[in-house]
């Protein structure tokens, strides 16, 4: 149970890297500096070192990365900026003198759905892979993530 949990958090990651790849891909295309680990193939084509591990489909590909650089990556960012920013609040609240319970059960409630909407997107991070990726390379994605 508990490698099957870790194989899809692990599968889950690599979505979430995925659109990392695709923020960075972007960001390199508006810098003169190219970055480490995003070949370039024929010169043109930005390529994620998992894509030709797993040897995906360019269709496969785009399903992947798709959500990520796109609506639920924008959703994403926001969710993570308002999460900061209610951590620093209720850092403040809790050091505060006198204390307001009421406001810092209200935060630790707001801190609670957004975490909690992030373990969903996770979660639909892990299905989306599940259901694009062939058996076999999903073979071989559990076996470069369980590798020592």
């Amino acid at each position: 149970m508990r490698t099957t949990v870790t194989m899809w958090l692990l599968c889950g990651a690599l979505v979430a890297s995925a659109g990392l790849n695709v923020y960075h891909v972007g960001r390199a295309a508006q810098t003169a500096e190219p970055l480490p680990d995003v070949a370039r193939c024929a010169g043109t084509q930005p390529v994620c070192p998992m894509v030709e591990r797993l040897g995906l489909t360019e269709s496969q590909r785009q399903q992947l990365v798709g959500c990520s650089a796109g609506v639920c990556g924008r959703e994403c960012a926001a969710r993570g900026q308002r999460l900061r920013e209610l951590l620093r609040e209720l850092e403040s609240a809790l050091n505060a003198d006198p204390v307001d319970r009421q406001g810092i059960d209200r935060l630790a409630d707001e801190i609670a759905g957004l975490r909690a909407s992030e373990w969903k997107n996770r979660v639909n991070c892990i299905l989306q892979v599940r259901e694009t990726l062939t058996p076999s390379q999903l073979e071989r994605l559990v076996a470069s993530v369980e590798a020592p």
